[in-house]
């Protein structure tokens, strides 16, 4: 990790430190990180910031790097070869987030997030 190696910190201290960070932030995101339940407003922005009409949310998704697990290894193992978590994160037109999901591991890609809610619920 970047920030690792600038501050001369070892990888397996940075990975604890982003694991803890991951959850603390996971407890306390369901106070603020929600989807609205006027959806209509949702989209009303959209089509005002960027003329796309229907739209509720932007996605999108990264690899955290993480230290090689003691189970399940293969799992983490991402398609550039490291270990990772994969974060899949949802804003608003206002870039605020409506969702976050750090639950899967590296070799899920982000379809594997999505194909697993029920977004007909909430569209």
């Amino acid at each position: 990790m970047v920030v690792g190696n600038v501050l001369r910190i070892s990888q397996s201290s940075v990975s604890r430190a982003v694991h803890n960070v991951s959850l603390a932030l996971s407890i306390i995101s369901r106070n603020y990180v929600s989807f609205p339940d006027d959806l209509v407003k949702v989209k009303r922005d959209f089509q005002n910031v960027g003329r796309m009409p229907g739209v509720i949310g932007c996605i999108d998704g990264t690899h955290v790097r993480i230290v090689r697990p003691v189970n399940f290894k293969k799992a983490y193992v991402n398609r550039k070869n490291y270990h990772s978590i994969n974060v899949q994160g949802i804003c608003d037109a206002d870039c605020r987030y409506l969702s976050i999901n750090a639950t899967k591991p590296g070799l899920s890609g982000l379809y594997d997030i999505q194909s697993q809610r029920d977004w007909k619920k909430i569209c």
